[in-house]
């Protein structure tokens, strides 16, 4: 063969494509490298998927961060280790209180998440401080986390540029913004 085009997929395998009318032979990167040493053409394509943003992490923050960027346009990957991990809530299942609520407030009115689910799986509401003044009054709602859980998701799912991939991150590359071998991204939010 005068030519032979080359490509890598995500296990690192080659495919070569030895001419028109015949099928691909899938072939180690060493034979790959073979052919590019006896002066064969070769073309190595990148089969790694491509994202503006990348969040890793399913917690609070990697939700709120995920659905922002996906909110604005963007192309957007969300990794996290399991789907149980998305929006899972600490050992104290309540959001507002003191200090909190003003936070939660504020993301409401951006068109955050956690207010929205928080709405969903909220089974008890209370504003606190009551008789004291507006200064030290704040709402605190106690949440079902498996209603909650479940509300992150259906939300999460509504983004139609979201993807959520559940895997873990065992290669970053800081320098290409990539991760696994297999994502790239414009940005990469820890």
């Amino acid at each position: 063969y005068t030519s032979t085009a080359v490509w890598a997929n995500s296990k690192n395998k080659i495919v070569r494509h030895p001419g028109v009318g015949r099928e691909p032979v899938l072939l180690s990167a060493a034979v790959a490298a073979f052919f590019i040493a006896i002066g064969k053409s070769v073309v190595i394509i990148s089969s790694m998927q491509k994202y503006d943003v990348i969040v890793i992490g399913g917690g609070h923050a990697g939700v709120e961060a995920a659905a922002a960027s996906a909110r604005r346009g963007a192309k957007t990957l969300l990794m996290t280790m399991a789907q149980s991990d998305l929006g899972a809530m600490s050992c104290n299942p309540s959001i507002g209180g003191p200090g909190k609520s003003q936070m939660v407030a504020e993301m409401d009115a951006l068109g955050g998440v956690m207010p929205m689910a928080a709405d969903m799986a909220g089974i008890h509401f209370r504003l606190l401080n009551a008789t004291h003044g507006a200064a030290t009054q704040a709402l605190r709602a106690q949440i079902d986390r498996t209603k909650y859980h479940d509300a992150i998701v259906k939300i999460l799912n509504d983004y139609a540029n979201l993807t959520v991939a559940f895997e873990s991150v065992d290669d970053l590359n800081i320098e290409t913004k990539s991760i696994n071998g297999k994502y790239q991204g414009g940005a990469i939010i820890l």
